[in-house]
């Protein structure tokens, strides 16, 4: 009679009774995803927000100059 350790302790009511998950008989039901507003974005403004139009700087002889 092999007894696990589990089913002893419930057997001594240290431990109260661990319920099982019922599956259910039916499927769950998937949702339509939902679908993102898109927006046509000009080419000036993709420009703009990877930051392609922003000043650059480099160092000459200890000073910052702009191109």
């Amino acid at each position: 009679m092999t007894r696990t350790l589990q089913s002893q302790l419930i057997e001594k009511g240290l431990v109260n009774k661990v319920p099982k998950k019922q599956q259910s008989k039916q499927p769950k039901e998937q949702k339509p995803m939902k679908q993102h507003k898109t927006t046509k974005l000009s080419r000036r403004d993709l420009e703009e927000l990877m930051g392609t139009k922003r000043p650059i700087y480099h160092k000459v002889k200890g000073s910052y100059r702009s191109r």
